[in-house]
């Protein structure tokens, strides 16, 4: 027997297992592959969609009170690509656009492919977004805690993102009501039908604005409680109320 069987041979079976995983996952000739083969892996590794959670910290400022965003930042960890090498950073960088920039911090960004990521974000901090990063945004999940004051105050940033193609509301506990008493909905329904009813006024108000797909999920079940397809108003939608 040979002294690398001999040695093999002596290994407990757990080290045997915690080397071959080792193995497993190291390749040590990759630097050693054509250029054009690292890159289409590159590729392959940076075309994976994430859901991107994207929090902002805010301040107020005086005089007036008034509150700003002081930065944006998100508990999803930066993509590996932007941290190994030269290369793969440089790939990363014609992949990712630096998002959720605000003047107060300059420095601080989210990088974000648009095409293919969704940030989820509360609704209430839609105002601080900046005009850059709302012409991007294709995909979006709000949480959302009063469908009717985001009826009122926040419909029109939302509006205000061109390429939005699909935008998701996840409401549930406190967001399954509203604050006006004199709403007609009630229980989950307050939630939902607000929503719904929300765009379809928006649509009809403004004919030539192509409404986003609008979902509506219960956060607590994940059940989709009411789909309003994309497109313009078409006066055949008159009457039909909201879909819950």
């Amino acid at each position: 027997m040979s002294a690398q069987s001999q040695s093999d041979a002596s290994l407990s079976p757990e080290t045997k297992t915690t080397c071959s995983s080792a193995q497993a996952s190291q390749f040590h000739l990759f630097p050693l592959l054509p250029f054009e083969l690292r890159l289409k892996i590159y590729h392959i590794a940076l075309s994976v969609p994430r859901t991107i959670p994207i929090t902002c910290e805010r301040g107020i400022r005086q005089p007036g009170n008034r509150r700003y965003a002081k930065h944006f930042t998100s508990s999803l960890p930066i993509p590996p690509l932007l941290l190994v090498s030269h290369e793969t950073r440089t790939e990363a960088l014609s992949f990712y656009t630096p998002s959720f920039i605000v003047p107060s911090s300059p420095t601080i960004s989210i990088p974000i492919n648009f095409s293919l990521d969704t940030p989820i974000l509360e609704d209430t901090v839609l105002a601080y977004i900046s005009p850059s990063t709302q012409k991007s945004i294709q995909r979006l999940i709000l949480e959302c805690s009063d469908a009717l004051y985001f009826g009122h105050f926040n419909m029109g940033f939302v509006k205000g993102m061109p390429r939005l193609e699909e935008v998701e509301f996840r409401g549930g506990l406190g967001g399954l009501f509203s604050w006006d008493s004199q709403n007609h909905w009630r229980g989950e329904d307050a939630f939902v039908g607000a929503i719904v009813d929300a765009f379809v006024d928006e649509r009809r108000n403004d004919r030539e604005w192509v409404c986003p797909r609008v979902r509506v999920i219960d956060v607590r079940t994940g059940v989709e409680k009411a789909v309003l397809e994309r497109g313009k108003w078409v006066d055949e939608e008159e009457g039909e109320g909201a879909v819950v």
